[in-house]
């Protein structure tokens, strides 16, 4: 009885581990702080939010690196080439990092302790996309394509991650790589999960459904769930990775806000028009669109689409781009405070849609049905008169 109970025991263990490892991901940081403080976390321990937080702001530092690849489980860092050389040869050489294999949510909890941040990714020639300007910076790696084999991939990795923390030198400067999921979690379990007080404080979030982006500027704050391209000759559409976020233009009536991919570039323009704000022109690749909605709402307030945005861009390739469930929000003039969150959401939908015309359709052809029934019912008489078989014929005229 007590081996039974034992198994039980072990196989419930199991399960909780298992299912709460799906939205883990390893944890490497490393700095050049002369006063780095020691960090001891249990090999077992899953750190969550607050815990892992802790451990970032006991380092006191006065930059904070963080190098996030699309994927990553712990034993990728024990992943050699056909050499015999572990990929992460330069990484490996820090004496002073710290290793942490599992935390929950890692990218989410370091966006909600910064106050600002600069998203950048990493070009094909291993430059940045843009300047880092912010004590707080998300460098996103390269991802790894079907060609490359997951050895090679890191080895990329490494070298990125080397070549970029020589641009820090002499600063105090904390290092920390991660990657934005868990590869080893299953997808019929993953859903994409949307929060307005998280949303304001993300930069790309990635779930198993959807390439779901979620961008912070000082002046604007976008959600996309996800952005397709439909190619011609395929047939088929493709899930586009938005990689970094920049904004050109600040005033008191006009935003420009840039956001990249590794083949497109989208401008949005808003423009303010009393109490009002709208999109009133989308670039993509220097190319004017068009698109199906009205994108817009009133000073304060956010547009939200779960519909699809179909834009009318086309090239020898591409067919056409959508965004399935975006949600946007701009701020005019110059601020420090970026927006935090969203303000209250303008529906594109609006009041009624075709499903609900077409219900509306059906209940009034049901009811009229219903109605001519019902008069033809009531209008049924019944005889007053009837023959005798033993009188004369009972004769019917037509007033009767």
């Amino acid at each position: 009885m007590s081996k039974l109970i034992a198994f039980g025991l072990l196989i419930t263990y199991l399960a909780v581990s298992y299912a709460s490892i799906e939205d883990t991901v390893p944890v490497l940081f490393w700095s050049n702080i002369k006063d780095q403080s020691n960090v001891m976390v249990p090999s077992l321990k899953i750190l969550e939010k607050d815990e892992f937080q802790n451990v970032v702001k006991d380092q006191k530092a006065h930059q904070i690196i963080i190098f996030t690849a699309d994927e990553l489980k712990p034993s990728d860092f024990t992943l050699k080439t056909s050499d015999g050389v572990s990929c992460y040869e330069d990484v490996a050489k820090i004496t002073n990092k710290r290793y942490i294999p599992a935390v929950k949510n890692a990218v989410k909890s370091l966006i909600d302790m910064s106050e600002s941040h600069t998203d950048v990714y990493v070009q094909t020639d291993n430059e940045l996309s843009g300047d880092i300007t912010t004590d707080t910076a998300f460098i996103a790696l390269p991802k790894c394509l079907d060609q490359n084999t997951l050895e090679s991939c890191h080895s990329q990795y490494n070298r990125i991650i080397a070549k970029l923390m020589k641009s820090f030198d002499g600063k105090e400067v904390l290092f920390i790589f991660t990657a934005r999921k868990n590869p080893q979690q299953q997808s019929h379990h993953s859903r994409v999960v949307r929060d307005v007080s998280e949303s304001a404080k993300s930069s790309v979030e990635v779930s198993a459904r959807a390439k779901e982006s979620i961008l912070k500027l000082s002046n604007a704050l976008i959600y996309v769930a996800e952005v397709n391209e439909y190619l011609k000759k395929e047939q088929k559409s493709n899930v586009i990775d938005i990689t970094g976020s920049t904004q050109s233009l600040v005033t008191d009536n006009d935003v420009t806000v840039e956001l990249k991919s590794d083949k497109y570039e989208f401008t949005l323009h808003f423009n303010k028009t009393g109490d009002t704000w709208n999109i009133d022109s989308i670039i993509v690749n220097n190319k004017a669109v068009k698109f199906n909605q009205v994108i817009g709402a009133s000073i304060g307030s956010s547009y939200k689409c779960s519909s699809t945005v179909h834009i009318s861009y086309s090239d020898n390739q591409v067919d056409s781009l959508s965004i399935r469930g975006l949600q946007i929000e701009p701020k005019f003039g110059n601020s420090d405070q970026p927006i935090t969150r969203f303000g209250p959401a303008v529906d594109c939908v609006g009041f009624t849609t075709a499903a609900i015309w077409a219900g509306l359709f059906v209940v009034f052809l049901l009811l009229s049905i219903l109605t001519v029934g019902i008069s033809f019912m009531m209008d049924i008489r019944t005889m007053d008169r009837f023959d005798d078989p033993k009188g004369k014929t009972i004769t019917v005229s037509a007033t009767d």
